[in-house]
């Protein structure tokens, strides 16, 4: 069994839609970020930096709990603890970590950055353009790549695919103007969306 702590950010559903994949066995326990539930000493002993979502795997390697933080680390766990959603051609295999990083760095980072200045009371436009324009140029090349294979590592459904469905997730919620004429990226996130495993791991409610 694995305990999620996690709420529908966008790195909570990436862990959601991964455990869901791969029909592992765990409970959601919700983290009410809205009234600072990540700031509270319990969870805290588990990530001391007070980020979502934690996993606690009750059954890991050798028979010993894992607990770890970190949705792209989360991810790859997951993918060695079954077998899935990992590269397979040697192709694929040679530009995996180069997507994968660049979701879990550029990408995660520029998005939040987004969200971040959207929310201050007074935002500074020309700043939270500077970010969105750069967001979008991550995009664009995502789009371009996308319009050369069906998935973002290649060929094949990897763990890259639910890293950037749970950024496109959000991304259309809150700055829907960013995604806008990326036709390739659209195809991509319904294919990956009609999935009945990622329907479940949005679900928050």
């Amino acid at each position: 069994m694995i305990d999620l702590h996690a709420a529908g950010t966008s790195n909570g559903i990436r862990a959601r839609i991964m455990l869901e994949e791969c029909d592992l066995a765990y409970e959601l326990k919700f983290v009410d970020l809205a009234n600072g539930a990540n700031k509270q000493p319990d969870y805290l002993a588990l990530n001391p930096q007070g980020l979502t979502p934690v996993i606690i795997d009750h059954d890991g390697p050798d028979g010993q709990t894992v607990t770890m933080a970190q949705s792209p680390a989360i991810l790859s766990y997951l993918a060695h603890k079954t077998g899935k959603f990992l590269p397979k051609t040697p192709e694929d295999r040679i530009h995996f970590d180069e997507h994968y990083m660049n979701i879990a760095t550029d990408l995660g980072i520029g998005l939040q950055t987004i969200f971040m200045i959207g929310r201050m009371k007074d935002p500074d436009k020309p700043t939270i353009a500077l970010f969105e324009e750069r967001y979008r140029r991550h995009l664009s090349a995502w789009d371009a790549a996308l319009a050369k294979r069906p998935y973002c590592a290649g060929q094949d459904l990897t763990i890259a695919d639910f890293a950037f469905f749970g950024h496109m997730f959000r991304c259309r919620i809150v700055t829907p103007q960013l995604v806008e004429g990326l036709a390739n990226i659209a195809r991509w996130y319904e294919q990956i969306n009609a999935r009945p495993a990622v329907k479940r791991g949005v679900n928050f409610d």
